[in-house]
């Protein structure tokens, strides 16, 4: 399940769910075939098959709610969230959280003398679950 993932096979749910998503809106797949290409896709990228839809295909709400492409933000926000590593929540409330939607990500972070940096991430992932950090 997406929702008990570690913070590393989190992100193939998300974008398993998105190549579904652009599949489908691309044509290239039909709905009737979503629940095998779901369990090919995470055969192929987590090595496991759901046994039952409500652990796979069907565990998330967002699909039966309209929401396509929606997950993405998901992993964006778990990337942003590095990049703001140790800031507290007074800034965060000054900075980010009083704007709302007002801004675009790209004008939020310009507006804070920010960048968008994935790698911050990525290096805190191989400093936690590679020995060598490589």
């Amino acid at each position: 399940l997406r929702v008990e993932a570690d913070e590393i096979t989190y992100h193939f749910h998300i974008m398993l769910r998105f190549e579904i998503e652009k599949g489908l809106v691309d044509k290239k797949y039909n709905v009737s075939d979503v629940r095998e290409i779901w369990n090919a896709k995470m055969k192929e990228y987590l090595g496991i098959v759901p046994k039952k839809d409500s652990e796979g295909v069907l565990q998330d709400i967002h699909w039966s709610q309209g929401m396509i492409g929606y997950f993405p933000t998901y992993s964006l926000g778990t990337f942003l969230a590095a990049n703001w590593q140790g800031k507290d929540k007074k800034w965060l409330k000054e900075h980010i959280h009083k704007y709302g939607s007002t801004y675009t990500l790209q004008e939020l972070l310009k507006k804070n003398q920010m960048k968008f940096d994935p790698s911050v991430n990525l290096d805190y992932l191989r400093k936690k679950y590679l020995q060598n950090g490589a």
